[in-house]
């Protein structure tokens, strides 16, 4: 009986939140005006620090192995008054399927609880600061439940749960607008002389599959680690294939209708986004931050990113391109990266920060080079410097000089604290916002199209694709000779 009325509470729980949902999804699509989620009027913006992809167990063992008692938290500079998460906040020890609600407030609880981490140490110092605004971030794959995963996870049940433990984790209020929402996006103001806005997009609740959905989260039988590597390997190599088929003359227009039109923030999100940059396009924001959990202007087909979405990232670009003083955050991809697009009359940068206790650089000898290789192959993106990545471990930081230039300066430094990549000073003049035409945004897939995604393209791809089919067969083989044994 007990069994029976808990499960019909949880069920009467479920539906209020969804009625909640469907309530103010009903309020935002009627009203025409949408507010920031949080506001610091009387903080002056100086100094935030971003990063992405932290592994509890990876950091622990980094420790031991190396037999030191730092972490890259300590490296962050006492100055920052605020972090962003640009995704993966956490790794569930789940390497197959969807992780449970349970396992990831595990997870959560060890990064705010755990002082061998250094996250608990590094709040504490933030929250010291009269000046601090404290942390924001958006999820990616990881915490958001399984690699990988899009809008399927947002049709569970255990979905509410799911976000609310993220949200509790970035100590979001119980009455935030954020709790009321499908997903975890939102928006935060600092500042009134010189206005800094923080966009936090949302690119997993309602984002559609792949053309050919991911294999990150199927197990394949092979001993020890090398099973989870090539899962990511086989979901990288999916997704070069069909970027590869999509943009090669022969074949996109019989596949264009099917793939490209896929959805990654959603309707729903989509107005939120519209409505918030119209209701503030006259209140002189300086600079305009917005964060996307994958990246945005990548031409490298290997991982997640909205160049898998051509319609969505299109409107994304033709939104954004009237934002002044703009820079895009992301993570996901365990390097760091300073990518951008330049027009006649402007340029967009994005700054990809990951990650913090794992990146390309821990993958082993075979891996790094390999991967090297294939970030040199896939440059276009880094117009400023083909060479501008770095593999190692890295955390970033932006800074904005109010006092002489009127300017922001975003970098990414390595684990110790050094600087290894630089956008240089972005100079924020409200006068002259960037301008992205029409012919501007299909440049990009011109661009994309011309560096070797054509029939080469999808020859290695796909080659690499079946050498890797081999060894799961191979490994799957083996584990039923073993089992048969035993």
């Amino acid at each position: 009986m007990t069994i029976h009325r808990r499960r019909k509470q949880e069920r009467l729980k479920i539906m209020r939140i969804h009625l909640e949902y469907l309530f103010y999804s009903c309020l935002m699509i009627c009203s025409t005006a949408v507010h920031v989620d949080v506001e610091y009027p009387n903080v002056e913006l100086h100094n935030l620090a971003f990063g992405s992809c932290h592994n509890r167990k990876k950091a622990l063992q980094r420790l031991q192995q190396s037999n030191i008692s730092t972490t890259i938290w300590d490296q962050i500079p006492n100055n920052v008054q605020g972090f962003v998460w640009t995704g993966d906040t956490i790794y569930s020890p789940v390497k197959q399927g969807v992780a449970s609600v349970d396992l990831l407030r595990i997870e959560y609880d060890e990064m705010l609880n755990n002082p061998t981490l250094g996250y608990s140490h590094f709040l504490d110092r933030l929250q010291s600061r009269p000046d601090s605004v404290g942390v924001f971030g958006s999820w990616d794959d990881h915490d958001y439940g399984a690699n990988d995963a899009g809008s399927e996870l947002s049709m569970r049940k255990d979905f509410i749960n799911r976000q609310d433990a993220f949200l509790d984790f970035l100590n979001v209020p119980k009455n935030s607008e954020t709790r009321h929402r499908k997903g975890v996006y939102s928006c935060a103001l600092f500042g009134s002389k010189h206005k800094v806005m923080l966009i936090l997009l949302d690119t997993r609740t309602h984002r559609q599959s792949h053309c050919i959905p991911s294999w990150a989260s199927i197990h394949i039988p092979l001993v020890g680690s090398i099973g989870g590597t090539l899962t990511a390997l086989f979901a990288c190599l999916t997704r070069w294939f069909t970027a590869s088929i999509l943009l090669h003359p022969w074949f996109r227009p019989i596949f264009a209708n099917q793939c490209t039109k896929r959805q990654i923030l959603g309707e729903e999100q989509w107005h939120w986004l519209e409505e918030l940059l119209d209701t503030y396009k006259t209140e002189n924001v300086s600079a305009h931050i917005v964060v996307s959990s994958i990246q945005l202007l990548t031409t490298n087909p290997a991982p997640e990113s909205w160049g898998h979405f051509d319609i969505e990232r299109t409107r994304l670009l033709k939104l954004l391109s009237k934002l002044p003083g703009l820079v895009v955050l992301s993570g996901d991809v365990h390097h760091a990266e300073i990518a951008s697009w330049q027009t006649q009359s402007a340029e967009i940068v994005e700054v990809t920060s990951s990650g913090l206790t794992h990146s390309v650089l821990d993958m082993g000898s075979l891996i790094v080079p390999v991967a090297k290789w294939q970030m040199n192959l896939f440059h276009h993106h880094r117009r400023r410097n083909q060479e501008s990545f770095y593999v190692g471990r890295n955390f970033g930081t932006i800074n904005f000089d109010w006092e002489t230039k009127s300017a922001m300066t975003v970098n990414v430094h390595d684990d110790t604290g050094k600087v290894v990549l630089s956008t240089g000073e972005i100079h924020l003049n409200l006068n002259q916002p960037p301008t992205i035409t029409d012919e501007d945004v299909q440049n990009i897939f011109k661009i994309t199209s011309s560096q070797g995604w054509g029939a080469m393209s999808v020859f290695v791809s796909f080659n690499l694709f079946v050498l890797i089919a081999i060894l799961w067969l191979c490994g799957r083989q083996a584990r039923k000779a073993k089992s048969k044994l035993e």
